[in-house]
């Protein structure tokens, strides 16, 4: 009895233990952040993470906070398919809590993404030493393994900066990694695959594709090494199941991005295009050992100069080893050879180009980083297992001397492969008189206290930590994305809440311009063009506009009105206005034309455009404010309705024809294209029967109303000023009715002549009803799983696993 409570305890000490090692690990990464933080308040809100993420996580604690579920959002049409977009992370429980609590609070926003970061930081640090606790490293080596994972330049100058969604999942992929070794060790229950599923499932609900394509390498390598070392392939079973659990509990998030991708322009991406942007050029390498090297990439739009500070942090793991390779090898390999193979793999796919959506191969650098902290991490735990076996009159050896050494020699080559002239800043030469320092305070540390202190991963930690700071600290001349500082007013200013603002602007009206030739030349106008509400920043305040962030591009939008991923209209500016902006002046601006049935109140006017707009005060419109970028234009008379009854339609069964006369400028502007599913023959107007249609309820996704024909004989067609996007249904007194497009961005439901009654339209997609269903099916058999393991567990700690 006393020898069970003995191991008991053991156990349980060991697991305290574990759990201290992540603690520190967080608590060191969240203290590095909060120094960023109090440096720039903005740090963390860059970008991406401005215009698009932070504004849609906004919206959606909105949505909850009013009951309604956050599928869809009124503040853009281009980007309002919240669920569907899949990067707003609709269903991720663990971002839908922080949302509620940090935007409850009142913060503000670049404290909200501050804490959405930093928390983020901790749980990726925390996980990674958690790995490194159960692959059998010393807390320390797993902590500095967590330190490299975490404080790396990919994962802070990205993921913590510019493209949240990607942070938020990869915290959860070295969790999924731990329990993936937990679910392969035959020693545990039959439930051990649970916790595996789990943790995919939250990769997958964060919302980027990329880490889950991470998850689905992990487990491909994971499994080929199992059945390597058992000679079985049903060996690797739980992972198949941990597999069909996440998939499972994660359906509604990933079924709504497919049915979403049939409509829009991402979606029909071919799958294996190849494309070299944001992949990472050979010649960058020494970035590894020199962050701000400059190398040329290809970024976005062309091949330029670019600081290869994505690299950042991986000095400290390299020198430990290049020290094993230049003494033994094959050590080298026996004790890291396998992470030593995943990671040579996951360089090759950083570097090759990019297939299909999974574009911009810089993005395996994360997953890179944490194979190569847990790499570095084994090498210096056997480096510590030769120097006790030594010590104790073994055949071990001593580790290599003075890392030190090795830093300073590795940062003086990388600084010497530096082309002279590149940066006129001196962020080269500040940083790199940083790294020499810190180098030399390295092997005048190790120096002092000998080998003892080659065996420490101390002076490695501090130096993983030192160095990120040095390369992140007024990093803002080196980056490829745009910073704002908007204030409060800029969210409201452009459009009352009464009115539904569509925005007429360039790319280069919200996006500051620079040198494309140079690496270090600092944005022209930071903060340009807020008052136009670039992106999302409509969801800030709530105000309704049909521009908008998206990705994924709903097609209609970006092919009726030239929407780029921003909300910008796209041209050629150098051959004049781009001539969706000339026709939406001059037919769609109109009284009964197309903005007018799509129920927009306001036009926001850039300066560029400004010229054109001449035409609209004799078309309705007055000027109603002047704003910094630009000008608001409102619509004379009261609010438009947002459901009418047509009465009369062009009649097409051609997407494509339905296109081209509405980008035709000398088409009627009044008369609208219905999209008939079904329709054959050539198109046609008709006429509709003219009705009343009174609105009862209107939420984000269910409008009701009642209808009632005032004409005999003809059908009616009730149209509704909302974005269409797939995933509508209709009953009319409690029958289902067909849900056809008007102008192919407006639902619109057709009913028979002397139609009265309610009609119902609601937005609940076949892959939200289903994906609702297998996640509910799956919960409850990983439940009943769990339930039935209870108790079952091994009567010893099966330990590490290698």
């Amino acid at each position: 009895m006393a020898t069970t409570t003995g191991r008991r305890g053991d156990r349980g000490g060991a697991r305290t233990r574990r759990g201290a090692t992540g603690a520190v690990a967080a608590l060191v990464v969240a203290a590095s952040g909060l120094v960023l933080l109090g440096i720039d308040p903005d740090w963390f809100w860059h970008d991406d993470f401005q215009t698009y993420q932070l504004a849609v996580y906004r919206d959606v604690a909105r949505a909850w906070s009013a009951g309604e579920l956050p599928l869809l959002s009124p503040s853009s049409w281009q980007g309002g398919a919240l669920a569907g977009e899949y990067q707003p992370a609709v269903f991720s429980p663990v971002l839908t809590a922080g949302h509620l609590l940090l935007f409850g609070l009142g913060l503000s926003l670049p404290q909200v993404a501050a804490a959405l970061v930093i928390a983020h930081l901790a749980l990726l640090a925390a996980g990674t030493a958690r790995l490194g606790a159960r692959l059998g490293l010393p807390d320390d080596l797993a902590t500095f393994a967590a330190l490299v994972a975490a404080f790396n330049g990919s994962v802070m100058l990205w993921g913590a900066r510019a493209w949240f969604p990607a942070l938020a999942s990869l915290a959860w992929l070295p969790w999924f990694w731990w329990a993936a070794l937990g679910a392969i060790d035959p020693g545990r229950g039959r439930a051990r695959f649970v916790p595996a599923g789990l943790f995919l499932a939250l990769i997958v609900a964060s919302g980027w594709p990329f880490s889950v394509l991470m998850a689905a390498v992990l487990t491909a390598w994971l499994s080929a090494r199992e059945v390597w070392r058992r000679r079985s392939i049903a060996s690797s079973w739980p992972l198949a199941a941990a597999w069909a659990a996440g998939l499972g509990l994660s359906a509604p998030a990933w079924l709504m991005l497919v049915e979403y991708s049939s409509a829009t322009i991402r979606g029909g991406t071919a799958p294996w295009s190849l494309g070299d942007n944001w992949s990472v050029p050979l010649e960058s390498l020494p970035g590894l050992l020199f962050p701000p090297h400059v190398a040329d990439w290809t970024i976005f739009r062309g091949r330029k100069p670019h600081a290869s500070l994505e690299l950042a942090g991986a000095l400290a793991p390299l020198v430990v080893l290049l020290a094993a390779l230049g003494r033994r090898p094959g050590r080298l390999v026996r004790e890291a050879g396998w992470e030593l193979a995943f990671l040579g793999l996951l360089m090759a796919l950083a570097m090759l180009p990019g297939v299909g959506n999974f574009r911009w191969s810089f993005r395996w650098l994360p997953f890179a980083f944490l194979v190569l902290g847990i790499a570095s991490a084994r090498v210096l735990a056997g480096w510590r297992a030769q120097a006790s076996l030594a010590e104790g009159g073994g055949q071990g050896g001593p580790p290599p001397s003075n890392l030190g050494l090795w830093a300073v020699s590795l940062v003086l080559a990388g600084w010497m492969l530096q082309e002279p002239g590149t940066d006129p800043s001196g962020f080269v030469d500040r940083v790199g008189l940083a790294l020499t320092g810190m180098a030399l305070f390295w092997a005048a540390v190790e120096g002092w206290r000998g080998s003892a202190a080659v065996r420490s991963s101390g002076m490695p930690a501090l130096f993983v930590v030192g160095s990120g700071l040095v390369s992140y600290v007024g990093v803002d001349p080196f980056v490829e994305y745009p910073c704002w500082r908007p204030s409060p007013a800029d969210a409201a200013a452009p459009a009352d809440r009464d009115a539904r603002s569509f925005g007429i602007y360039a790319y280069s009206d919200v996006y500051p311009g620079r040198d494309p030739f140079r690496a270090f030349a600092p944005w022209d106008d930071l903060g340009r063009g807020t008052s136009l509400l670039p992106g999302n920043s409509a969801m800030y305040s709530g105000v309704e506009q049909v521009n908008g962030y998206s990705p994924m591009l709903p097609r209609a939008l970006a092919e009726l009105f030239d929407f780029g991923y921003f909300g910008h209209i796209e041209g050629p500016l150098d051959l004049g206005p781009p001539p969706t902006v000339l026709r939406l002046f001059a037919k769609d601006a109109r009284p009964g034309a197309l903005l007018d049935r799509m129920g927009v109140d306001a036009l926001i006017v850039s300066n560029r455009y400004l010229g054109l707009a001449g035409t609209l005060p004799g078309q309705g419109w007055r000027r109603a404010r002047t704003l910094p970028d630009g000008a608001v234009f409102r619509r004379v008379g009261g609010a438009l309705p947002r459901v009418r009854a047509v009465r009369r339609a062009r009649v097409s069964g051609s997407r494509e024809e339905g296109l081209a006369f509405l980008r035709d400028p000398e088409a009627d502007p009044e008369l609208p294209v219905l999209l008939a599913e079904g329709h054959q023959g050539s198109p046609a107007g008709r006429p509709f029967a003219r009705a009343s249609v009174t609105t009862r309820r209107a939420s984000r996704c269910r409008v009701v109303v009642d209808v009632r024909a005032e004409e005999p004989g003809l059908a009616v067609v009730v149209a509704f000023a909302r974005p269409w996007y797939p995933g509508y249904r209709a009953t009319f007194e409690g029958r289902p009715v067909p849900v056809d497009r008007l102008d192919l961005i407006l639902p619109a439901v057709r009913l028979p002549a002397g139609a009265a009654g309610r009609l119902v339209l609601e937005y609940r997609p076949r892959s939200f009803r289903w994906g609702i269903r297998v996640a509910s099916a799956t919960g409850l058999f990983v439940l009943a799983v769990t339930l039935g393991s209870w108790g079952r567990r091994p009567s010893a700690d099966p330990g590490a696993v290698g």
